[in-house]
């Protein structure tokens, strides 16, 4: 059977910029980290056109349980489970630490991190099983940015990486910066 999975919820897309010293101690200064800086005064000084220019993107929802959703459907569009409906529902930790499915990037000394936090879904995925789908061989792919905070940035499925089938629907709801 093949299924549609959605992974949704509240979360961010993340853009890491490496820094020199004197970069630094600019955004250091004009206190960044306390929203102080105006977004162009930011990009004057990292010398790009938009905050997004970053070869480091990470997106995703937050990892914890009341951030997240995981809608499922059948080849029909019918919903078959959401994790919304099962409330006691979470990610197995013996399944997680055995696939162990985490990195941590951006915790290098000079980075910015900027975070646009945002609702929505953001990815979409197909899942061709032979069996009935079961919520409790779900587990996250979680990326922990600079030590601040951790993405859902995947979903597996017995123990393998499903792949991304379509981007979906998110809106901004504000930004945060962070200097490591």
């Amino acid at each position: 059977m093949k299924y549609k999975v959605i992974l949704g919820g509240r979360g961010a897309e993340v853009w890491v910029h490496k820094l020199n010293e004197q970069q630094k101690q600019q955004l250091t200064e004009g206190n960044v980290e306390d929203g102080e800086m105006e977004s162009i005064d930011i990009e004057k000084l990292l010398e790009i056109d938009c905050l997004d220019q970053s070869d480091e993107v990470y997106t995703g929802a937050y990892i914890q349980n009341t951030s997240f959703v995981i809608d499922v459907y059948n080849e029909s569009n019918e919903i078959v489970w959401d994790s919304t409906s099962n409330p006691e529902w979470d990610f197995d930790d013996e399944l997680m630490m055995e696939y162990d499915n985490y990195s941590s990037v951006a915790d290098a000394e000079n980075v910015l991190i900027v975070e646009d936090y945002q609702k929505g879904n953001y990815y979409e995925y197909i899942l061709d099983i032979e069996e009935e789908f079961d919520p409790n061989k779900i587990t996250p792919v979680i990326t922990e940015i600079g030590d601040r905070f951790e993405l859902i940035t995947g979903i597996c499925y017995n123990g393998i990486v499903m792949e991304i089938e379509e981007y979906g629907d998110t809106w901004s709801k504000g930004l945060s910066f962070y200097l490591n």
